[in-house]
Parts: C-alpha cells; structure tokens; sequence
C-alpha cells in the first residue's frame, strides 16, 4: 500500500485543513458546545480517524449519545462505533461495495480535513470509483432541542450515470439515561430497560430507558429520550429517508460492525425491512437511501441526533426541519452564532493566521471563563455568565465536565480556571464592572483559603415580598399564578425559568426574556460553590489581577471599590486546615505533613439549615446575619493570614493544606513541608499595592472583625522584635492556627477600627520581612529564582497526639531547607514584581542560558530536570522528560512568560520570542494539529522520541488563552487605557505593535470594548513602541453621526466616559 502524502495549511477564511488526515498523527478536539440563549448546547469530540466524531451526548458523560472513550480508544474505536456510510455503486451493470473514509483508504483515494472554530468537514475524493464524498457537522443552534447536524452529500464525479444505495449512521445509539457506569460494566444487563418508541408510527425513533435503573421502591419513569431522523435530496426537494434501528438488519452476525454483511449481501438482496425490534438491544440509526445520479449530479442526506425532552416535542421539530434549506440555514446561523461571539476581538493585521488566531483564542477563553451577558430591567443590570463548563474532553478524560441543558446555559468550573480567564473580560465588556471581581472576592474565606468547585449563579425569588406582586402582574392568566409561585419555592437559574415558562405553556404579558430579564433584576444573586478538595496555595493570587483589570477601565472607582462599598461576604466553608499538632507525623519513619485537610459534620449541618445563601458566613458564631465588609477588610485579613504562613525560613509560602499551587503534579510536595516562592511575590505585590492605596487615601479607616484585629495585632508584635525566622514561623502559626479556629464556626460580629496609619506601618515590616526571604531564594550563581522548597525535619519530639488515620503526631524543632530545581513559574512571578528593566532584560538573557529553556525548540520548558528529585515530590516525577507538566513546553506558564516579557517593557525580546513561541507562528508539520488552538502542552525536545518534539498534545482550553489576549490587549491599547487625576479622567491609545503586523497599507484594525472599531493609520509601518514613534491624530466617528479630531492621541473627560460606554461606532489614529 502506498502511504499517502500528509499535507496542512490555513485557508484564508479561517479553516485549517489536513490533506489525507488518516494518515496524520492523532489529534482530538471538539465543537464549542454553544447553541445561543435559546437553545440547548450539545458537547462533541472528534478526531482525525474515520469520520471524526467519536462521542457527543447532553449535559455530560453519563449522557451520552455516542459512547464517551477517551482519546487513546477513540482514534482506534471511531472507526467502527463512529459514524459510517456504506455504499453500494451501480454502475455499467456491475456493483461495487465501499465504505467511505476508511482509516486506510487505497493510494488513489484524498481524504480531507476541513476544521473551523464552528464545525467540521470531511471530504473523500475517490477518482478510480468516480465518487466524491463529503461530510459536514454542525451542532444544532437556537431550539429547544439539542441535536448534531450532519449533511452527507455523493456526487457522482465520473463520466457515466450510476446508481447508489446508501446506509448511513451510526452503529451503536446510547438510550436516554443510560450513564457511563452501566455503559461500562453492566452493558448486557442495562439493554433490558431500553425501548425505542415512536417508530412504527411516526418513523422519529426515541431512544430511552424505559424506568431509572435504580433499585429503588420509587419506580421513575423516563419520559426524556434520544432521537435521529434523517432527509434525502438535493436541498430543494426533501424526502423522509428510511430509518434503520436494528443493526442485525445491517450487519447480520458481524458482531464488530466491521462490514454491513446483509446490506452487502450477493445472495440475498437488501430490502428495507417492513418491520424492525430494537428491544432488548443497543440501537442503531442508519438512514437508508436509494438514488441515481448523472455524472456532476448529487445526492445529500440531512440527518439529526440529539436530544428531546418529549415525543411531541421531537415529532413538531422533525416536521419543522423538513422545510427546505433549514438544515442549510441552521448551519449557517451557527457559523454566525460563533462569529458574533469572536468579533468582539476582531483583529485584521497583515498575518491571516494570527488574526484568525485571535478568534479562536477568544473563543476557546470563552469556553472555559464563560460570556457575560446583562440581564436587565429600567436602571436595574446584573451580570450573567453564559457558555463555560469545565476542560473535559477526550484528551481530558479526568475531569467531570458540565455543559447545562437549558437557555442561558452555564456549566461548572474551577475556581482557578474560572478566574483567570475571566480577569481580561472587562475590556470588551466594560458594561460588566465590579461583577467578576465580586464575585471571586466573596469566595475567600476568613481563613484565607476558597472553595475549589465554581458552578455559578442562581437566583432566589422571595414571594412573600413586595416586588413579587409586579412580577406576578406580568402573567396573561391567573391559572399560572400557583405553578410560578411553586416553581420559585427553590432557587433558579434563569434558563431553568425560561424553559419552565416555555415546558408548562406560561403566558406573560411581556417577551418571556423581559420576564425573565424582571425575575433576575428582582431576585437575590448567589453564587455557588462546593470546596471540592484540598485548598491551593495560589488561588487568592487571581483576585488581586481581577482588581487590577477593573482598575485600568474604571480607575475613577478605585476608592469607592475598597473603601466604601461594603457589601462584600466570605465564604463559609465545612472544611478547616488541621493545626500542625494533628498533622506532622511519623509516617514509615519518615516525619511528613499529612491529612491536613478536614471536614466538620456539626458545620455541615450548621451550612444545611441555612434557607438562603447557605455559605454566606454568619455573625453570632453561625448563627446570625450573613457578615458584610468592604473589599479593603478582606484585603487585609488574606494579607495576614498568607504573611503568617511563611515557611520556617520566611522564604516561601507553605502548602499547608493538602494541594500546591499551579503546577499541579508536584501533588507530593505538601507532604514535604513544601513551599512556594511564587505566593511569596504575589504575597509582596498585594502587600505593595494595597500600602501604595493607604498612601493615596492616608484619611481611610479599616473596620475588621475582631478576630482577624487579634491576629493583626500579634503578627505586629513579632515584626517589632529580632526574632530567627523558625521562631518567627512557629508563633506565627500559632497565631494563624487560634485566629482559624475562632473564625471556623462563624465570627462574632463584632468589628476593631484601624487607621491607615497603623496599618500602613504593619506593612512595611511586612513588606520588609517579605522581602529579606526573598532575597534567600535568588541563585546567585544564575542569577534567577528558586520556585519550590522542601523540608526536612531534623529535630521533633513525639507529642500525645494522632492524625485521622491513627499516625502518631509530633512537634518539629527544626527543619533543613533543600531547593528543588528551576521552574519557570517563579520567574514569572518574580518580573510581576521587579520594575528595573536592566534587571528583567538580564533576567531573560539568564533564562535563554537555564535549564528551562529549549534550544532546539525556541521555548520555555516549564521546569528543568527533575531527575535529582524522588518520586516522592509527585507524578511529575512519573511522567518521562518532555511530557505533560515534567519539562514540557506547558503552554500556559511559557505564555505567562511571554505577557511578562510584554509588561516589562522589553519589546525587541518579545516580538522575538513570540515568532517561535506563539503557536499561530508554528510549523504544522511539527505542531500536528491546528495551529489556530493552542493545545495544553507542547512535547518538548528532551522528549525520548524525536518524532514528537514540538507536537502538541490535550485540546485546548488552557490558562493560555487569556495569557494571549492579555497580550493582545496590551498589543493593540496599551496596558491602562483609562487613568484618573485631579478629578478627571482621561483615555489614551498606547499600542505596542512590531512593524510586521501592519498590512501592506500600514495599516493594523481591531474591535475596542468589543464594539468600537478601531485602524491605526502607519504609513511607513514603524513599530510603534520605538522612540519617536507617536500618534499625530485621533479621529472619533461617534454613533450620533457626529466625527471628532483630537490632536495626539487621548481623550478627556466626558469623552473618554463616552468612549468607555461605547458611544463611538469608529476610531482612526494617525502615525
């Protein structure tokens, strides 16, 4: 057999496209599961085998339509349990059999691979049989259903007439409700509860669990289902195709599905059965047509699976699908749903591949952060997020994704994830302002720590209060007045309401989103979370770049923010961090910190008999009002509760709680007095800022809870005295350890008033202390930073005390401190700090000569060799050099390095840098897969196996996303577009863009605010960040009609708020 030639390249409208794919490395991804407000999202993965999809389903794994495999088994089980289309050609008398897209197709056969932010084609050109066959997928946007869109078309590319026979579908469809777990381990026993109903009558079969499998008294009955139908023609004239859902009918005894034996039957001609059963058995969905074709004539075959809530809701959409051109037109509107979500980082340079990258950065970052859209009613607004879940997927096949089944859906989430890509979204949706930053602010606790699981807002409507009588006004009819007031007995989110409204036939005097739009404005807002596991070290860190975000648009409200807003919460939590006399121990001889994580059953039960907002913390112990406080207290209280967790040597912040911080496979290292200098520089920014914010308002006073005064006050004492640093550690814990225990069950609510003077004073010792471990952690002999620590106990003493699982406790006296080797992390870090660009340019040279660095590849490893370390550090150590987070190019810190390189100022080495380390500007030869998604790591050139140095790996919806439009943003504005002096606000366009990106009119255009568009006129296409390089001009093309020429390039005023609120259509400035 003839291998076939494997060829990539990037259209011009955006598609990347693989020639022969099934030839190519395997790669997994998947559609952006986004149906719009109104519909319902369905998540699919595909891969470069076969026909491409290999699972999608509703909700989430256990729901299934196409069984969910992971990666390694999709690229080999696609193939046969994946879409397939057999065809029986006619011609000149003689019949061939085939099945289109095989993995090896003979050396006269193109496959191609069509790939796009939206959906996915495939094409098979084979000249010998004179069949063209291509197949397009799209998920189903903007209904009520949730439903995979595929368009089969076979032309007939030969000279002479022929005739088709066509089966087309799937082998293998997932009833409704059956979950992974019975997929998985009781696959003969489940098919005794499948059914599929509306067959006989209506020809729309509905796939389903005839009961809840459960062993239960209750017996459930499943009225939800699955579904596929399908039409054939040529767009113009569409004729029910024919529905197979029995597979022996097909497939006869061949049990693997590997050839249709009766369809290609000699003997006995296939006729399409009168009658079919699919009880007892997995079903399939084949469609069965029959057609002749002249030579350049078609044949198309529209077929839907998803997803129905009802029989009757599946029979009137079948009939509404019919119409011809809606499957056309569904596509269509997908491709522009998608589209009208990236324009709002619509770039146009004089790189095809970087402006389309944009795009589906934008989008990917979407995916995981969410879309905010505004809920709003007269003067009333509340920010909503739409579209995230979290990054499972075939590649990912840990993680429990979510992908709601509703309108508006919204899906789970780390706390982590959620934040970083959220913190950029203010500038193209300035109308959002303080909400994502109170949001993640109101879920610190007053231990310092945060729950890790995010599943979003939902929304608590009180009846009994005085605004319900105008939303119950809004009903066309009193009859519906009892099921609302029912339905709003629990919280809801509000495409649970839409949906309700829509499922019980409600009618509203106003458009139901109005109505919607007036419950959501009225109702409570909570934010909901569950702790998950562990707290991480760095996940307060995020809170201070939200703050700093919403600072560079609306610098005017940075007092009230702080100072005067006091509607901020924490969170009330039923885990607590156990004292350090319950969690160092004797563990096979060694002394380790373990099981240092607890939870409480009296605080669960304290949390569970909350009616509303069950972990909003109380005053009264727990038992009192939710506590509220301004942004400032909590600054303060993280502040002191991170400066008291200081590692025995002052250097590093402990990972005292079970988990790390970012890098997530050093999972060992807590158990090994771990430490982290990244929190330490964080902790040293915070700190910084929030003494430069006392210094601009000296007249400020602080309100903190009594407890957290107690703590303020005994960490100032140890600052005024010379204190060695273990000491410092050990009285610091204590203080820390009584402050966490008085705070656990709830806080007394009573307040100390502290004056900025105080506190200011506080910090510079703070900041001072900070910084002399800082200086403990700097190689000198490199010049760069160590990122973690460990510790050894070298002196303990046994104390009368055991841990959770019986092993015995023990008081540590000292410790010995041990570097592991270089990570990029805290490099990274240490520049967000550091503002002498002699320094930061030193640093990078130092970087390029490190161990993190690839030479081969041009990037940044993300940590040097581990080889010295034990395995004991965590699965990093298990992983082989190159791979996952062990000295891979991890995608996401190495463009946090990137954006540092931006943000200091070191322009030339940026733009150096990114030639090789962005991966639009990567060879797809070597990255082998689409060079517009960034995967989450790339394989590194230390990698055993040569042949996948520079090749990508896990799909996308990493941290990188937002790491890139940080530099987009900074690329095209500048990194504060807004400031605010002596009562006035101005706005100025400081673009840092190379030459190269300027098109070959000199010019570069992007959207501002997500709305504004704006061209940068260069003539002589100079980078705008050399010296003497400025704008002459600002015109300002505003909505009303009127345009505007500034001087120079900054507005000020009632302007630059005019701007801001998007009241201007177009920008062009002038070099």
């Amino acid at each position: 057999m003839i291998r076939q030639k494997v060829n990539y390249y990037l259209q011009d409208d955006g598609a990347f496209v693989i020639e022969n794919y099934n030839a190519a490395p395997s790669f997994s991804s998947f559609f952006p599961a986004i149906a719009g407000l109104k519909g319902i999202p369905m998540w699919a993965y595909y891969v470069n085998r076969a026909q491409g999809i290999a699972s999608f389903g509703i909700k989430n794994k256990n729901y299934s339509i196409m069984e969910f495999y992971p990666a390694n088994s999709s690229y080999s089980l696609v193939s046969s349990f994946g879409f397939r289309t057999f065809l029986k050609i006619k011609k000149g008398g003689k019949i061939t059999d085939y099945e289109a897209f095989r993995v090896n197709p003979s050396g006269d056969v193109k496959q191609t691979m069509y790939i796009t932010s939206c959906d996915m084609a495939i094409e098979e050109i084979n000249e010998k049989l004179g069949i063209k066959t291509a197949v397009r997928y799209a998920t189903l946007p903007n209904e009520p259903i949730a439903a995979l869109i595929r368009t089969v078309s076979v032309e007939n590319i030969s000279g002479a007439d022929i005739e088709i026979e066509m089966a087309d579908g799937m082998p293998k469809v997932i009833p409704y409700y059956m979950n992974t777990y019975a997929q998985k381990f009781m696959s003969t026993t489940i098919q005794a509860w499948t059914t599929v109903d509306n067959f006989e009558k209506n020809g729309n079969p509905f796939f389903r669990l005839k009961v809840d499998t459960a062993d239960s008294a209750e017996v459930v009955e499943i009225s939800e289902g699955n579904f596929y139908f399908g039409y054939a023609g040529n767009g113009k004239s569409l004729k029910k195709a024919d529905i197979i859902i029995d597979p022996d009918i097909l497939f006869g005894s061949d049990l693997s599905f590997e050839r249709p034996q009766n369809f290609f039957s000699r003997e006995n001609k296939f006729k399409y059965p009168v009658r079919q059963f699919a009880g007892n058995k997995y079903p399939c969905a084949f469609s069965h047509v029959v057609s002749k074709l002249a030579p350049k004539k078609n044949i198309t075959l529209y077929s839907m699976a998803g997803h129905a809530g009802s029989v009757s809701l599946l029979n009137s959409f079948v009939k509404k699908a019919s119409a011809p051109g809606y499957f056309e037109k569904k596509i269509m509107e997908n491709k522009k749903l998608i589209r009208d979500i990236t324009d709002k980082i619509s770039t146009k340079s004089s790189m095809v591949n970087f402006d389309n990258y944009c795009r589906q950065m934008y989008l990917d970052n979407v995916l995981r952060g969410g879309y905010p859209i505004s809920f709003e009613d007269g003067a009333k607004s509340v920010s909503y997020y739409v579209y995230s879940r979290k990054h499972g997927d075939l590649e990912r096949d840990y993680n429990e994704f979510q992908v709601s089944p509703n309108f508006y859906s919204q899906g789970n989430g780390n706390f982590r994830d959620i934040n970083q890509n959220r913190r950029k979204d203010i500038f193209f949706n300035p109308q959002i302002g303080a909400s994502a930053l109170k949001y993640f602010y109101n879920l610190i606790q007053m231990d310092g720590n945060n729950p890790l699981i995010v599943k979003g807002a939902y929304f608590v409507i009180d009846t009994k209060k005085a605004y319900y009588k105008d939303i119950e006004a809004l009903l066309a009819g009193n009859g519906d007045k009892a099921k609302l007031e029912n339905f709003f007995k629990k919280g809801f989110e509000p495409g649970q309401l839409a949906m309700f409204l829509m499922n019980e036939k409600i009618k509203t005097k106003t458009a139901r989103e109005k109505f919607v739009s007036k419950c959501v404005t009225s109702a409570l807002e909570v934010n909901d979370a569950e702790h998950g596991e562990g707290f991480w070290t760095d996940h307060w860190t995020y809170n201070q770049d939200l703050l700093e975000n919403f600072l560079a648009v609306y610098p005017e409200k940075e007092n009230e923010i702080l100072f005067k807003d006091k509607t901020f919460i924490y969170f009330d939590c039923d885990h607590y961090v156990v004292p350090r006399d319950r969690k160092h121990v004797i563990c096979e001889g060694k002394i380790r910190r373990y099981g240092a994580v607890a939870k409480s059953a009296e605080k669960s039960a304290l949390i569970g008999s909350r009616k509303v907002n069950p972990h909003a913390l109380r005053t009264e112990n727990g038992l009192g009002e939710v506590y509220r406080s301004t942004l400032a207290s909590k600054f303060l209280t993280v502040i002191l509760v991170k400066f008291a967790s200081l590692d025995p040597d002052g250097i590093g912040v402990e990972m005292e709680s079970d988990k790390p911080g970012w890098y997530d496979s050093l999972n060992g290292l807590p158990g090994l007095f771990g430490s982290s200098t990244n929190e330490t520089f964080e902790l040293k920014r915070t700190v910084s800022y929030f003494k430069s914010v006392l210094e601009k308002n000296p007249g400020e006073k602080i309100a903190v809870p009594s407890e957290a005064a107690k703590l303020l006050e005994g960490l100032s004492v140890l600052l005024r005295g010379k204190i060695k640093a273990f000491d410092f550690w050990d009285k610091a814990s204590a203080l820390k350890e009584e402050y966490r225990k008085s705070v656990f069950t709830g806080i007394k609510g009573d307040e100390k008033i502290f004056d900025s003077k105080y506190i200011s004073a506080f910090l510079d010792k703070a900041l001072k202390k900070i910084n002399e471990g800082l200086k403990k952690a700097l190689d000198l002999r490199t010049g760069l930073y160590t990122t973690y620590f460990r510790y050894e106990a070298v002196k303990y003493r046994p104390i009368n005390s055991t841990n959770a699982k019986g092993l015995p406790c023990v008081k540590v006296t000292a410790f010995k401190r041990f570097a592991l080797p270089l990570f990029l992390e805290g490099e990274v870090h240490y520049m967000r700090t550091e503002s002498d660009k002699r320094k930061l340019l030193r640093h990078v040279r130092n970087m390029r000569n490190s161990g993190v660095y690839d030479r081969k590849l041009k990037m940044f490893k993300v940590n040097a060799n581990l080889d010295s370390e034990s395995l004991e550090i965590g699965r990093t150590r298990v992983f082989n050099r190159g791979w996952l987070e062990n000295e891979s190019v991890f995608l996401h810190m190495a463009y946090k390095y990137l954006l540092e390189m931006l943000k200091a100022g070191l322009y030339e080495e940026f733009f150096k840098e990114i030639k090789t380390g962005l991966v639009c500007f990567a060879d797809p030869k070597i990255y082998k897969r689409s060079i517009l998604e960034n995967s989450s790591f790339i394989c590194s050139s230390v990698f055993p196996d040569p042949a996948n140095h520079g090749r990508g790996f896990v799909a996308r919806l990493s941290g990188s996303t937002v790491e890139f439009i940080d530099m987009w943003i900074r690329m095209t504005v500048g990194e504060k577009p807004f400031t605010y002096e002596n009562g006035r606000l101005d706005f100025e366009l400081k673009p840092v863009l190379d030459s190269s990106f300027f098109d070959g009119k000199g010019e570069f255009s992007f959207k501002m605010f997500g709305s504004v568009d704006v061209t940068y006129v260069n003539p002589l296409k100079k980078s705008t960040y050399l010296k003497g390089v400025s704008a002459k001009k600002m015109e300002i093309f505003w909505k009303d009609g009127k345009k505007q020429t500034v001087e120079g390039k900054k507005l000020s005023g009632r302007d630059a708020v005019r701007l801001r609120n998007a009241e201007a259509k177009a920008v062009k400035v002038y070099f």
